[in-house]
């Protein structure tokens, strides 16, 4: 940013008198100093006699302190003198912090992509009775840039903030204190770099897995790097969606192609994308699963239309007592290979039973001898023999049956239960189409948690 571009915001003149004052810090001295007028850049001082420019040259300004009242509203380290008139003892200052402040976390500074973009509002520390707003325009795990019209040009560096309201999209609301640590101009618009304070465990929950859906959009391999490390649980950051365009439908072909790739579930003749696409998605709900704009994961719900089959059909008859109208197949459920083995998974089951248990009352799935132990975890039950499958080697299918009854009455593993169905019988009763969580449930996690909890001390 030119000196030019400083220059055409316009110091705003001190309309607050003696409310608002400055401390300048030069050697051991203490000077107070009347402003005379001030902008997020700089600000000009009426200075005592005794500071002359002999002293200001030796010793330099190590510091500067804004006062409102009684309030310290500003603390800038180092600011550098634009112009020092001695005949009028006036002193302008360039107002910047020292590189120390500016620099934390810059190798971890993420750009945040329009449809993640936060905001964060509060009380404006000088015009007591106005509300300050600002946009966040990229992030890192200590600090954030934010966006301001020119009209917020009295916020000055080393201003500090308290209880601010950020929404965070993908997170939720949380409140915090920061700091301004620097400022530049770009168009119509002021920028403030800016430091978090004051974090408490809480807070840092927040912001770790704000950044880490905003990186995920732009760079992934560093985001899922920097998930691991902060132990970060993505269940309730994955943002489920219905497939209705062409473009999200081609994103989860490609999550349904890498995902059984790994698996090495790829027949022969799957030689493109398009080959992921079958017959029975006409007929289906597919969901897919967003982490930031990033797509990690699919499922899909197969519904009968008027007696057709159903996918399971191709290698098991139909069960003869249950009634087709009253079934759904869910199948093709796909987890980028990155997130596997993560609570991505237990997320796109969530979604599943929204999107089923209000509709059908029977669920069934085709599984490996290796996801069987998931699926029975979640309250699925065993309703075939397995076969060999028709892809790998030296692996089964079984078919399994989901019960949204036995959903409601917790009839799976306690721990589970709690991560998986709580949440689910919750948010789906509430519109009536579950009962509350029974005693049964609430008994069976009792149960698994002493269990655990035993296990540990041992």
């Amino acid at each position: 940013m030119s000196f030019k571009d400083q220059r055409s915001l316009h110091r705003i003149p001190n309309h607050f008198g003696d409310d608002l004052k400055a401390h300048l810090y030069v050697g051991r001295e203490v000077y107070p100093c009347k402003i005379r007028d001030y902008n997020s850049f700089s600000i000009a001082l009426s200075v005592s006699e005794n500071l002359t420019e002999q002293t200001l040259e030796t010793l330099s300004v190590s510091a500067i302190k804004l006062l409102f009242g009684e309030e310290i509203i500003s603390l800038v380290q180092n600011p550098v003198i634009l112009k020092y008139d001695s005949n009028s003892s006036i002193l302008v200052l360039l107002l910047q912090t020292s590189e120390k402040m500016i620099t934390p976390s810059r190798e971890y500074r993420t750009k945040i992509p329009e449809g993640l973009m936060g905001a964060c509002f509060g009380a404006d520390p000088i015009k007591m009775d106005q509300v300050v707003h600002f946009k966040i325009v990229d992030i890192s795990p200590n600090g954030f840039l934010a966006a301001s019209s020119k009209s917020n040009r009295h916020l000055l560096p080393g201003m500090a903030f308290k209880n601010f309201h950020f929404t965070l999209p993908g997170v939720g609301l949380t409140h915090l204190d920061f700091s301004i640590t620097n400022s530049r101009i770009e168009g119509n618009f002021l920028y403030f770099g800016c430091e978090f304070k004051n974090l408490n465990e809480q807070s840092t929950k927040a912001l770790d897995a704000y950044y880490f859906i905003c990186a995920n959009s732009t760079n992934p391999d560093a985001a899922l790097k920097y998930a691991k490390s902060k132990k970060i649980s993505f269940k309730n950051l994955v943002r489920i969606e219905r497939v209705s365009d062409p473009e999200t439908f081609k994103k989860i072909l490609h999550v349904r192609y890498e995902s059984y790739k790994y698996a090495n579930k790829l027949s022969a003749k799957i030689e493109s994308l398009e080959h992921m696409r079958d017959i029975y998605d006409d007929n289906s709900i597919i969901l897919v699963g967003f982490l930031g704009s990033q797509v990690v994961g699919t499922i899909r719900i197969v519904f009968s239309d008027k007696g057709s089959k159903l996918p399971f059909e191709e290698h098991f008859d139909f069960p003869a007592n249950l009634n087709r109208q009253d079934l759904v197949e869910v199948s093709k459920l796909a987890v980028l290979p990155q997130y596997q083995g993560s609570d991505v998974l237990l997320k796109m089951f969530q979604a599943f039973a929204f999107e089923y248990v209000p509709k059908k009352r029977y669920a069934i799935c085709m599984s490996t001898r290796k996801l069987s132990k998931y699926y029975t975890s979640i309250g699925a039950q065993k309703i075939s023999n397995p076969i060999p499958h028709p892809t790998l080697k030296d692996e089964t299918l079984t078919c399994y049956l989901f019960d949204s009854k036995r959903l409601e009455r917790g009839k799976m593993y306690g721990t589970t239960w709690y991560l998986f169905a709580k949440d689910t019988i919750a948010s789906l009763s509430k519109y009536g189409f579950t009962k509350k969580v029974g005693f049964s449930a609430r008994l069976s996690l009792k149960k698994a948690l002493e269990q655990a909890v035993l296990k540990r001390k041992r």
